[in-house]
C-alpha cells in the first residue's frame, strides 16, 4: 500500500478521497464529526520539506521522463538505477534532518521504510480555536493530514472552519469533502453552528433539494438532485407556526432552529403581480427528530411545473 501513498503525495494525482460528487450539509457535518471549530493556523510540524508542494517531485517525473504506469513501476522497482532516482526523489522532498538517512539508503527495502516513516509522519498542523463547537474544548488543536492534493493547504495566520474526524490511528484530521472551509467562506455554516449551540432546545435542521421529476433524477433521492428546481417556494407548518423558504439555484431549502414534531410540507409558485401561487407539491407530512437533523428531497412532477 506504500507506493499508492506514495504516488498520491508525489505526483499530485487525484486521489478517491477527492472525488466528491457532493458535500454533506453543515448538519451532516457536524452529526458525524468528533470535532468541529474554527480557529487560525499557528504552527506546523512535518517530516515533508514542503507538505503542499507537488513541483519538486513532478520535476524529477519530468527529468526522467516517468509519467502515469512507469512512475508507479519505478517506485516498486530494486534495479540500481531506480533506487538512485528514488533517492534523489526523497532527497528532494524530505527535511534536511531525513537527507543523512536518504543518503545511507542501499536497497528498495530500505527506501520503502524511510518513505513509510515520513508518510507516517505526515502534517501536524496546530490551531489557536476561535469557536468550538463539538468535542474537546481547547484552546489550541492539533490535526493531522496525510498529505495529498486533496488535502487543503494550511498557511500560517490562515483562518478556517474545521469538521474532524478521527482516523484508524486516533488521530484527529480534517474531513475529506467539505471538512476544511477558509473562515471567509464559512458564513452559512457558522450561523447554522451558532443556531445549534445557542438553542440546544430548537436546533433541528430541515434541509434538502427541490427537482424535476424524470430520467436524470431517477435514484438519486438519497443524495443531490440532478435538475433542481430555482425559485419556488417551500412552505412548512406545524401548531407551532410556518416558515417559508425560496429556493436558490441548486434547488436547495433548509430551515433551522425547528423543535422535533410533526409538520406539513407544501412548495408553491412564487406569486407574482399577474398570478397568484400555485401547488406544486403537497401536502406532506414530515416528522423531525428531537435533536440533529432530517435530509429530504422532493421531485415535482413536470405538468404541474409547466401549467401557467
Amino acid at each position: 500500500m506504500w507506493r499508492w501513498a506514495l504516488a498520491a503525495i508525489l505526483t499530485a494525482q487525484v486521489a478517491l478521497g477527492c472525488m466528491c460528487s457532493s458535500w454533506p450539509d453543515a448538519s451532516e457535518f457536524l452529526a458525524k464529526s468528533e470535532a468541529v471549530f474554527s480557529g487560525r493556523v499557528v504552527s506546523q510540524t512535518s517530516g515533508w520539506k514542503a507538505p503542499y508542494d507537488f513541483q519538486r517531485a513532478r520535476a524529477i517525473q519530468e527529468k526522467y521522463q516517468l509519467f502515469g504506469l512507469d512512475w508507479y513501476r519505478l517506485l516498486e522497482s530494486d534495479t540500481p538505477s531506480a533506487l538512485a532516482i528514488q533517492k534523489e526523489m526523497l532527497h528532494q522532498v524530505a527535511v534536511p534532518a531525513y537527507r543523512r538517512r536518504v543518503d545511507a539508503i542501499r536497497s528498495h527495502a530500505e527506501f520503502v521504510a524511510l518513505h513509510e516513516e515520513l508518510q507516517e509522519s505526515g502534517v501536524w498542523t496546530r490551531f489557536a480555536v476561535t469557536e468550538s463547537f463539538k468535542g474537546p474544548v481547547k484552546s489550541t488543536i492539533d490535526v493531522w493530514q496525510m498529505i495529498t492534493n486533496c488535502d487543503t493547504p494550511f498557511h500560517p495566520d490562515e483562518q478556517f472552519l474545521i469538521y474532524a474526524h478521527r482516523n484508524r490511528e486516533g488521530r484527529l484530521s480534517p474531513s475529506y469533502c467539505g471538512g476544511v472551509t477558509p473562515i471567509t467562506a464559512a458564513g452559512n455554516d457558522l450561523r447554522y453552528l451558532r443556531t445549534v449551540k445557542a438553542h440546544t432546545q430548537s436546533s433541528v435542521r430541515f434541509f434538502g433539494q427541490i427537482g424535476n421529476a424524470g430520467p436524470r433524477n431517477a435514484g438519486v433521492i438519497g443524495g443531490g438532485v440532478a435538475d433542481p428546481v430555482l425559485g419556488v417556494e417551500v412552505q412548512l407548518s406545524s401548531s407551532r407556526g410556518n416558515w417559508s423558504f425560496t429556493t436558490g439555484p441548486g434547488g436547495g431549502f433548509h430551515f433551522d432552529g425547528l423543535r422535533g414534531g410533526d409538520y406539513t410540507l407544501t412548495v408553491h409558485t412564487l406569486p407574482t403581480s399577474y398570478a397568484p401561487a400555485r401547488l406544486l407539491h403537497g401536502p406532506v407530512e414530515i416528522t423531525l427528530p428531537a435533536r440533529g437533523y432530517l435530509k429530504r428531497n422532493f421531485l415535482l412532477a413536470p405538468d404541474r411545473i409547466s401549467k401557467e
